[in-house]
Formats: C-alpha cells, sequence, structure tokens
C-alpha cells in the first residue's frame, strides 16, 4: 500500500517471510521494492541516518528488547526524518484495559504481550512524539508518528 515513487526496504528475520514477500513484489510488479534482508531489527546492518523514514508494524511487542530496536530506527532515520509504528499498547483503564490484563499470561499463545506499555518506545532520545492516534480495528492499536530531532550545527 506504500505509494509507488516511493523507495521501499524491507526487512525480517524469517527467510520464509521474506519469501513470501519477495513471491507478493514479483506478483505486483513492485519495482520500487529496492531490496529485501534477512535482518534483525535491533542490530540493523544499515549505516546511520540511511532513511527519510522508517515503519515497524505490528512488531514492538514480538522483539525481545523493544528499547534496542527503537534505537536502532532512530539511528538509521535521517535528521528531520520520521518513525512510524502502529503497535498494540496496554490501556490504562477502561475495559481493554482488563481484557489486556486477564490475557497478558497468555502472551507466548497469542504471540504478543497484551499488556505492552508505550512507554517502551518512548524513550529513544532524538525522536520526538507528534502524533498519536487509535487504530482499527476496534482502536486495539495505536499509531505513532515520531520525528527524528535535527543535529544540532
Amino acid at each position: 500500500d506504500y505509494k509507488s515513487d516511493l523507495d521501499i526496504v524491507g526487512i525480517d528475520l524469517s527467510q520464509e517471510m521474506l519469501e513470501k514477500a519477495r513471491q507478493r513484489v514479483a506478483e505486483h510488479g513492485l519495482t520500487n521494492v529496492k531490496g529485501l534482508y534477512e535482518m534483525d531489527a535491533g542490530e540493523l546492518e544499515f549505516p546511520d541516518h540511511s532513511f527519510d523514514t522508517v515503519v515497524a508494524m505490528y512488531v514492538m511487542t514480538v522483539v525481545p528488547d523493544p528499547e534496542k530496536v527503537m534505537r536502532e530506527l532512530s539511528r538509521v532515520t535521517k535528521p528531520g526524518g520520521e518513525v512510524l509504528i502502529v503497535n498494540h499498547f496496554a490501556r490504562d483503564r477502561g475495559g481493554l484495559a482488563r481484557l489486556e490484563k486477564a490475557f497478558a499470561p497468555f502472551a507466548d499463545r497469542l504471540g504478543w504481550h497484551s499488556d505492552f506499555a508505550m512507554n517502551r518506545v518512548l524513550g529513544a532520545p532524538a525522536l520526538e512524539l507528534v502524533d498519536c492516534r487509535d487504530h482499527p480495528p476496534f482502536g486495539m492499536f495505536t499509531f505513532l508518528r515520531m520525528r527524528k530531532r535535527a543535529q544540532p550545527g
């Protein structure tokens, strides 16, 4: 669903997921996909300031060290660029908060942590939160847009 004038690079730890992505690229003729790489989001092999925009969809609750991933996302984003995240974050109150707490012991079966705190992805010093809103379905997910501060000097 990315615009065709954008150059896209994708990563995944799973060779099987990368193969599915390669098949979709071929099926849909996505010439703007410039590379699909087997890579750990916590140890990105890209140089500093490589990308205008970095997108992490539904991954923060399944990586072993989300703070490390956020440092890497910040590192590879150009100053003035953006980091976009869609993920489930625990609610503080209400019906969803009660459900999240009830399902927390089943995280391994769910495949993600229902009680994952948003502050775990908001600690990268170079990133400033500029947008935070509920995301479908049912507002269970949250869209975060962060901007990397311009470097001094």
